[in-house]
């Protein structure tokens, strides 16, 4: 989590010598997750030991064969996939970037229950169908209209209201 917020701090622009220091040793260095952060980085300016494009080489080859993304294993995660599509969004029109996404699209689509929501580690929750809710927006797809993501007249946004708290808020 704390290289996580070093690589928020950074993107946003801050030259502290130890927050750069850190981004710069852990971009690539900590799975699937440090290279979708990374490729954030590199698309903000931010300059590490990879290029985006080697970044992209590295997201696109650990694809799983269900078409998503996952911290490990073989079966992809909802969460991973969608926060994956998310880095790659500004890439979509490179040919190979936009094939890796539209398989992922295919399995988030796949993987969408009956209400509209997402599961992760076996519990549909509200993160799930927010993580999925900003890809589809990064990539320029209405959550609220796309047929691939309407089950039973359900949208990951209607998902998302189901777990809305009386006042404001969201419970898992």
């Amino acid at each position: 989590c704390k290289n996580m917020q070093l690589n928020t701090v950074a993107a946003i622009g801050s030259t502290n010598a130890y927050i750069s220091q850190t981004v710069e040793s852990t971009v690539g260095k900590l799975g699937i997750m440090s290279y979708a952060y990374g490729l954030h980085l590199a698309h903000n300016g931010y300059t590490a030991a990879l290029s985006a494009s080697q970044i992209i080489d590295e997201i696109l080859a650990l694809q799983k064969e269900d078409g998503g993304w996952a911290i490990s294993g073989s079966v992809s995660d909802v969460d991973v996939t969608a926060m994956v599509l998310q880095a790659l969004a500004p890439y979509q029109n490179a040919k190979e970037v936009g094939d890796a996404i539209d398989r992922a699209l295919s399995l988030l689509s796949k993987r969408q229950t009956a209400q509209g929501g997402f599961v992760s580690y076996g519990v549909e929750n509200p993160e799930s169908a927010a993580q999925v809710i900003i890809a589809l927006c990064a990539l320029g797809i209405d959550p609220c209209t796309d047929a691939r993501f309407i089950k039973n007249d359900y949208s990951p946004m209607d998902s998302m209201e189901s777990f809305a708290l009386e006042g404001g808020g969201y419970a898992h």
